[in-house]
């Protein structure tokens, strides 16, 4: 429920906020959106922080979601680059993730 609910579709899309930035491989080779900090992350995230706000749907929609729509940032990378040994999966926080530490084998990001 969590990755599909609120970490894809939280923000009433699948594709999350493009960020326009790009590996240098996914400009060359077929690519991929990769949700920076992950959909089952994002999903545990909200979950902690409607609790913490005792449940309230309008303070969530109308004032949180704003100043949280980074949650759904993704970055194009390469199908290669994807997968589970290049972009670490589950092992990091969110602040690490704002570092994009868990971003192990890509090639150069670039803004596109």
């Amino acid at each position: 429920m969590y990755r599909l609910g609120l970490g894809y579709y939280g923000i009433g899309r699948q594709s999350g906020i493009k960020s326009g930035i790009i590996t240098e491989e996914a400009k060359k080779k077929p690519n991929t959106d990769d949700h920076v900090f992950g959909v089952v992350e994002i999903g545990n995230f909200i979950h902690q922080e409607f609790t913490k706000n005792n449940l309230n749907l309008e303070y969530m929609v109308e004032e949180w979601l704003y100043n949280h729509l980074w949650l759904w940032m993704t970055i194009k990378v390469s199908k290669e680059e994807h997968k589970k040994d290049n972009i670490i999966r589950n092992e990091h926080s969110l602040e690490e993730k704002k570092l994009l530490k868990h971003y192990k084998k890509v090639s150069n990001l670039i803004f596109n």
